[in-house]
């Protein structure tokens, strides 16, 4: 998949430099990628509501409408891009925070575009990776769909795999050791014997349950180890997977 990325600020020169700086970049994690420039926020906005877009690069001091008020825009409609702000007011590093961008970096310190473009396109694969579809190797093949199945319940030979409604999406014949071998670096976890549950749909994880956000409740394992391992799981994918 093509890695794309929007370029946003009204001055010219700070523009193609900042194009510059990332091609120069961006080759070093990515092949396939793309590189957008926009020296205002309606095109950008117009651009982003019609093409997938994964990176944005924000000036904030910007006429008409200001880096803030382009990027509450644009998350309105695709709240899964990732957001740097690049300005030269440093003093508005503060308020940047409260639009969750990614990263702040000042126009005095671009050397950091490289490390942070680093750290989020790591994220970004991450992300990429746990948004498909896992092959379970058994007969017949099964698909499961890690945006879709929210937790896979064991029952004699047989795995069922529900959705966030508690809704049955399939049952195949397949022991949970190795559906949770295949599963567990898209995002499951081994709450309990009988338990395989998707870290995108948990609300709340205790010492002694799990929470969905469908407020479907499953106990967990009585093992410390086992217990320590879905913990550090969870918050791996958590800090994995938000910005």
């Amino acid at each position: 998949m093509t890695l794309r990325i929007a370029v946003c600020d009204d001055e010219k020169d700070a523009l193609l430099f900042l194009k510059q700086t990332v091609a120069n970049i961006v080759p070093k994690y990515e092949k396939d990628f793309e590189i957008v420039t926009f020296d205002n926020a309606d095109d950008l906005i117009r651009y982003c509501r019609n093409n997938l877009t994964d990176i944005i690069l924000m000036d904030i001091d910007m006429p008409e409408i200001n880096g803030f008020d382009a990027i509450e825009t644009i998350k309105k409609f695709r709240s899964d891009i990732a957001t740097v702000f690049i300005t030269a007011h440093e003093e508005l590093a503060y308020q940047a925070y409260d639009y969750q961008p990614f990263w702040f970096i000042s126009k005095k310190n671009l050397e950091k575009l490289d490390n942070v473009l680093d750290k989020l396109i790591k994220k970004l694969r991450y992300r990429k990776i746990s948004g498909s579809t896992v092959c379970l190797d058994i007969d017949p093949i099964v698909s499961v769909s890690v945006k879709d199945v929210a937790y896979l319940k064991s029952g004699g030979h047989y795995l069922t795999a529900y959705d966030n409604e508690n809704n049955v999406i399939m049952k195949f014949r397949c022991s949970i050791k190795y559906a949770y071998d295949r599963l567990s670096p898209y995002g499951f976890i081994h709450a309990q014997r009988s338990y395989i549950v998707n870290c995108r749909y948990i609300k709340r994880f205790s010492s002694k349950d799990i929470v969905l956000k469908n407020e479907h409740k499953i106990t967990v394992t009585r093992s410390a180890k086992k217990l320590k391992e879905a913990r550090e799981l969870y918050g791996k994918f958590m800090r994995n997977t938000r910005w």
